[in-house]
């Protein structure tokens, strides 16, 4: 879990992020890695309380993830990102 202050430095975002991996590559893979986990930040803190009203901005929100992932990783490590926990405040 992930807990960022948003844009508006008003707001807080709490997430929970889990990376699917190809059977097999989960060994090699820490989910608490530093690297991943400021990808992460730096995207999530740049993000506006509207984008993330709208229903539709999820599948994007993943994608970016993603690509964050697979980019410090690798793209044959990471499948797929599924969001656990979700909560603004």
């Amino acid at each position: 879990p992930m807990t960022i202050t948003l844009q508006d430095g008003m707001r807080i975002l709490k997430i929970g992020i889990t990376l699917e991996t190809l059977s097999g590559e989960e060994a090699y893979i820490d989910p608490n890695d530093p690297k991943i986990r400021d990808a992460f930040m730096g995207y999530l803190r740049a993000l506006r309380v509207e984008q993330i009203q709208d229903a539709a901005f999820m599948a994007q929100m993943r994608a970016q993830l993603l690509r964050r992932a697979q980019l410090i990783l690798g793209p044959e490590k990471v499948r797929g990102i599924l969001i656990t926990d979700f909560l603004v405040r």
